[in-house]
């Protein structure tokens, strides 16, 4: 059954359309370029979310900064530098004990989040618009 239908395709000698070949491939450009434009309007709306996750992790972040008194350990190296020296252990074990890591991982996460969804922004942007002036270059 399998090998009766092209059979039957290549008995019947089809006439092909001239420009046949042309429609298909501007058929699939056009699905592509659908495609890339569903693909920014999405990295567009993950960047647009990861912004505003940002603003309040940065928040957070702040004032788990200065709930904990990180900032009077980083005032006290500032100004007396030389008893950190001599306590330098001490001070380093302060200093990590007193850093708000959940809230600190939230914002860099948050941050890594924009970089990224920045990245494939412009990469879908320059594929939709190559002759755009942001990205013109000179050889």
């Amino acid at each position: 059954m399998e090998n009766d239908f092209p059979q039957s395709l290549v008995e019947q000698n089809i006439a092909v359309p001239q420009d046949l070949l042309a429609k298909v491939m501007g058929r699939i450009i056009a699905k592509r370029k659908l495609q890339t434009r569903r693909r920014l309007f999405g990295t567009l709306i993950l960047l647009l979310s990861s912004i505003a996750a940002a603003i309040p992790a940065g928040q957070v972040f702040w004032a788990d900064i200065t709930s904990s008194g990180l900032n009077l350990y980083l005032t006290l190296a500032w100004y007396d530098g030389a008893v950190i020296i001599s306590n330098w252990q001490d001070f380093s074990f302060t200093i990590l004990e007193s850093l708000p890591v959940t809230s600190g991982l939230a914002l860099l996460g948050a941050i890594l989040t924009i970089l990224l969804a920045l990245k494939a922004a412009v990469k879908y942007y320059a594929k939709i618009y190559p002759a755009s002036l942001l990205f013109k270059t000179t050889n």
